[in-house]
């Protein structure tokens, strides 16, 4: 059975180029880029465990080529030396062949937009891969059962000392020998302090990013 496609991404427009062959070991370069060959729309899907660049051709939404990112496979997509809002893509047709082309964008939110993507659908195959492979115990147990009070049956709750059915006493009101005072329902009461003021409390950290670069 073929897996399903699942779209992860869309980015109405890119820009194609020829991409020459890299002149060293440092990477490819935009400004190499002279030649632009179509203009495309980006739809980023995941398959399997597989993730997918297709290009379609903006205008008529024909499909262009599709760039397959996979694990364990040749690298899919590679950020250029001199520019964030380029790539080099790996394209491959249905017989295996593959090419290099350069994709470019005016915005560099939706270069920042399709790695993140990628990062993110990759991530997610792999968790849901692991989950297959080994199961997921959640700790919780067989939750088969039938759980629902029978006829005659009764469910008695331990409440501060007392089971339900016996009276619980309240607390004293404002002013009188128990001290306490009477809070709506969910309400916490203050802490006191002996002593001095309420010590300041210490804000917490701003959390770390969670987004790395693939």
């Amino acid at each position: 059975m073929e897996d399903d496609e699942y779209v992860q991404l869309t980015i109405p427009e890119a820009f194609i180029y020829k991409c020459p062959a890299r002149t060293s070991a440092q990477g490819y370069k935009a400004s190499d880029w002279t030649e632009q060959v179509a203009i495309v729309k980006v739809v980023v899907v995941t398959k399997g465990r597989d993730v997918l660049i297709k290009l379609y051709r903006a205008e008529g939404d024909k499909l262009f080529a599709i760039c397959p990112i996979r694990k364990g496979g040749p690298a899919g997509i590679e950020p250029v030396t001199d520019s964030s809002r380029y790539f080099c893509l790996r394209l491959e047709n249905d017989k295996g062949n593959h090419a290099f082309v350069g994709i470019g964008f005016n915005r560099r939110e939706d270069a920042f937009d399709l790695k993140s993507s990628i990062a993110d659908a990759q991530k997610q195959a792999e968790a849901e891969e692991k989950g297959v492979a080994g199961g997921i115990d959640l700790g919780i147990g067989d939750m088969g059962g039938d759980f629902s009070l029978k006829q005659g049956q009764s469910l008695s709750i331990k409440i501060g000392g007392t089971a339900s059915g016996k009276t619980i006493s309240k607390p004293a009101a404002s002013g009188s020998s128990g001290g306490g005072k009477l809070r709506a329902p969910g309400e916490i009461a203050s802490p006191t302090f002996v002593g001095g003021p309420a010590p300041t409390p210490t804000p917490a950290p701003a959390p770390a990013p969670t987004w790395e670069s693939f």
